[in-house]
């Protein structure tokens, strides 16, 4: 880290969410980390931007910080592997992500937009991807995998259904 050597650490802020080590997905939590100077700063700007972050959530926080995230690593590993293994299985390459929840798959062999793709998905399976089109990269849509693994294996069994019958309308 950065902010281990003494010379830099004026000019390290460290930003951290607790969605993905803490599985505290969609509550919207996280901290900032930097020198007393920079925080004070950065404060004045915080105030008007974020409205009270939930007593709940803020305890949650506190409870976590002292909870080690290993579990978690080891679950979103098992739930990568198995949802690259799954994809191949359908015939859909996609890098192996490694920082994140979430797999790319390439989907450009459809012949549709990545947004008719995942419209399509989300009305005849019932499964809603997010279409690659929304991070520039038209041709790929987003899979999330930070969802219970029976939820997991049940849109994993819808996709590969759908894309069963797309390639039998081929």
């Amino acid at each position: 880290s950065l902010a281990a050597h003494p010379a830099l650490r004026p000019q390290v802020v460290a930003v951290q969410s607790f969605s993905k080590p803490w599985a505290m997905t969609g509550w919207r939590m996280g901290y900032l980390m930097a020198d007393r100077p920079v925080c004070d700063r950065l404060k004045l700007c915080h105030q008007f931007v974020v409205t009270s972050t939930p007593a709940p959530f803020q305890s949650a926080a506190i409870r976590a910080l002292s909870e080690p995230v290993d579990g978690m690593l080891s679950v979103y590993r098992r739930r990568r592997d198995l949802v690259m293994a799954r994809l191949r299985g359908m015939g859909l390459s996609a890098p192996r992500p490694d920082g994140a929840f979430y797999v790319f798959p390439d989907i450009s062999r459809f012949g549709m937009s990545s947004t008719a793709f995942c419209e399509r998905l989300v009305r005849e399976a019932g499964v809603a991807l997010t279409p690659g089109a929304a991070f520039g990269a038209d041709g790929h849509a987003r899979l999330s995998y930070c969802v219970a693994d029976e939820a997991l294996d049940e849109g994993l069994d819808r996709l590969a259904r759908f894309i069963h019958h797309l390639e039998g309308d081929a």
